[in-house]
């Protein structure tokens, strides 16, 4: 990346067409994993390497996190939120980050992430949660009876036993 004279890298413009392009939505009840789905397609004639980061990496599990898009081809991948409970867990601030750039080979390079590349391209999506509305669509809350049956145990008499007294003997 070229710095300008103010000291700022320039930004390279993304080369992967994201499907969503600036929002991930997750649909709730968030009680057990949602997952969203976000799509990279390569419409350059280059091969292209991708990360995907995430400002909360414990709270969201990326699959494939990584990897190759030969050109004219597209990349499915799956952003599954861990359950947490949206009335006491503010999720607002999470963003992800899709990192990109060319490569001449067919393979993903770790070591090609570990140093800053002029040719890298950055593209943010912010999390947007949906919750669900209690509307009239929605089944209502309904309430169930409860019924408690008495069964009568059949009543035993209690069996007298006499104890008789035995002596005790020392030797």
């Amino acid at each position: 990346m070229a710095q300008e004279p103010s000291g700022k890298m320039n930004q390279i413009e993304q080369a992967l067409v994201l499907d969503p392009p600036n929002e991930l939505h997750f649909k709730g009840p968030f009680t057990e994993v949602t997952t969203s789905y976000l799509k990279l397609t390569n419409l350059t004639d280059r091969n292209i390497i991708f990360k995907v980061k995430t400002t909360a990496p414990k709270t969201y599990c990326v699959r494939p996190n990584g990897g190759f898009i030969p050109p004219k081809k597209t990349k499915s991948i799956s952003l599954m939120l861990q359950p947490f409970d949206p009335e006491n867990d503010d999720r607002s601030r999470d963003k992800f980050m899709v990192q990109s750039m060319f490569t001449s080979s067919d393979a993903y390079f770790d070591s090609l992430w570990h140093d800053p590349h002029e040719g890298l391209m950055n593209s943010k999506l912010k999390c947007v949660f949906d919750i669900p509305s209690a509307d009239a669509s929605a089944p209502a809350p309904y309430a169930t009876e409860v019924k408690a049956e008495v069964v009568e145990q059949p009543k035993i008499k209690p069996k007298v036993v006499q104890v008789q007294e035995s002596k005790v003997c020392n030797k």
